[in-house]
């Protein structure tokens, strides 16, 4: 079992891609603080292997969490993901996210989440 970091890119200071890949089912995720960042997404895809699960969970523990929640989408269900590729909208909004996968065998994925801060208006990279 490893744990995986996540990778960091700011987009500008409006945007932040955050990715964690490969991900496994023996694996845990690195959690990623998110505080400042009002709104996010999730995109996961690759290879979810036979009965293959894969949550999203918050915490707002602030030191080593124990304690995590499985997060929902806005219509209100759990990302509980068996089915890919998925893209969603976060409905919570917590200090630490992860990914974390819950069953399966053949497991490969990569989540990648977008945090925006919506007072600013998004200016594309030059």
């Amino acid at each position: 079992m490893a744990e995986i970091a996540y990778n960091e890119r700011r987009i500008d200071g409006n945007v932040v891609l955050v990715t964690w890949t490969p991900i496994t089912e023996a694996d845990t995720a690195q959690p990623y603080p998110q505080p400042y960042w009002s709104d996010s997404t999730i995109h996961i895809f690759g290879t979810i292997g036979a009965g293959g699960n894969l949550r999203l969970q918050g915490s707002n523990e602030f030191t080593s969490p124990s304690n995590w929640a499985t997060l929902k989408d806005t219509q209100r269900n759990l990302l509980n993901i068996a089915t890919l590729p998925v893209a969603e909208q976060v409905l919570e909004h917590m200090y630490q996210v992860r990914p974390h996968p819950t069953a399966g065998v053949g497991m490969s994925l990569t989540v990648i989440m977008q945090f925006t801060f919506p007072g600013q208006r998004w200016r594309a990279p030059s």
